[in-house]
């Protein structure tokens, strides 16, 4: 298998590509909108199979209350959010998730404790 990789990078955003004999195709942005909130879109396509999927996610980061919040959506219709909170002074966040798909009719929730 043969394939070709490149990525840009400027001062607040990055474009990466990997291109594959197979008839893979990946590619990647990123931009740092500003010091609390980046964004990025992301496409695969697999041209000999004629699948293909893309996402458009968000962070954004308040580092005064200590919170994060992730999200994400792609044209599977699927909705995903995760917000990250830091339990100070002890070294643990708590982490709530989300998930739906509206096509597929399902819903996840979670919730975790990351150590560290």
């Amino acid at each position: 298998m043969l394939s070709a990789v490149g990525r840009y990078t400027g001062s607040d955003f990055t474009f990466s590509s990997t291109l594959a004999n197979s008839g893979a195709l990946h590619a990647c942005y990123y931009q740092k909108c500003s010091q609390d909130l980046s964004v990025g879109a992301e496409l695969e396509m697999n041209l000999r199979a004629g699948e293909s999927r893309a996402s458009v996610g968000y962070k954004v980061e308040i580092p005064r209350a200590g919170l994060n919040f992730k999200g994400s959506v792609n044209s599977d219709w699927e909705v995903t959010a995760v917000m990250e909170k830091k339990l100070l002074p002890i070294p643990f966040s708590l982490a709530l998730s989300g998930m739906i798909n509206h096509p597929k009719n399902s819903f996840m929730l979670g919730a975790g404790l990351i150590i560290g």
